[in-house]
């Protein structure tokens, strides 16, 4: 096995690594939100929780952009309707 050291610059202290693997074999999904993602982002890894047979998971974010980022919540109306 080779080992190699790779150097990445890092701000604020801060960093974020999707995935970190040697090899990998076959499909896979990453599900990854940023840090201050805004709906549409979260909306996108929402429904790729769905496709990806996690509805709880989902939910959460779906619920987030619903009752915090749409003009009605916004508003403080706690209600379906604005």
């Amino acid at each position: 096995m080779t080992v190699r050291q790779v150097t990445m610059p890092i701000h604020d202290n801060a960093a974020n690594v999707g995935v970190q693997a040697e090899s990998v074999h076959g499909d896979i999904t990453v599900y990854f939100l940023p840090p201050g993602a805004g709906p549409e982002e979260k909306l996108r890894v929402g429904v790729n929780y769905l496709n990806g047979g996690m509805p709880s998971k989902a939910g959460e974010l779906i619920y987030d952009v619903l009752m915090r980022d749409t003009p009605a919540a916004r508003r403080g109306s706690t209600g379906c309707w604005p």
